[in-house]
């Protein structure tokens, strides 16, 4: 388990999702939960620990294949909320959304960019259409 210490810079709501944005070693990180009560004590410029698997860490180098399941693919549409955006990007013939924490820089349509999949996050199912 990685364990980093850092600080609250904000909290935002939108219906039931909360992000909480943290402040660690001059780096913001962001943090989606459904249920913060567990959470008391979370306020801005609280001191927190962010804690996650070793399995949820991605590598990467920009626009390399050092990992399993990257790949990169223009971005087709964006979808902006004020907490969440969707983006869409075209991979061959597939279509493919991302959810993300609205992000800290601006994404272009047309745009190049890399995403990748964790092995783990993967299901297999035998087609319905075969």
């Amino acid at each position: 388990m990685n364990v980093l210490r850092g600080c609250v810079q904000e909290i935002r709501q939108e219906g039931e999702i909360v992000c909480v944005t943290t402040l660690c070693q001059n780096s913001r990180f962001s943090s989606l939960m459904l249920d913060i009560s567990s959470l008391r004590n979370l306020y801005v410029g609280a001191w927190i620990e962010l804690c996650f698997n070793e399995t949820a860490v991605i590598l990467a180098k920009p626009f390399s294949n050092i990992l399993s399941n990257t790949f990169k693919s223009p971005i087709i549409a964006i979808k902006k909320g004020e907490l969440l955006w969707q983006v869409d990007t075209q991979w061959g013939d597939f279509a493919l959304s991302a959810i993300l924490v609205s992000p800290q820089e601006e994404l272009l349509i047309q745009e190049e960019c890399l995403w990748c999949i964790h092995t783990s996050e993967i299901t297999l199912r035998t087609p319905l259409n075969l």
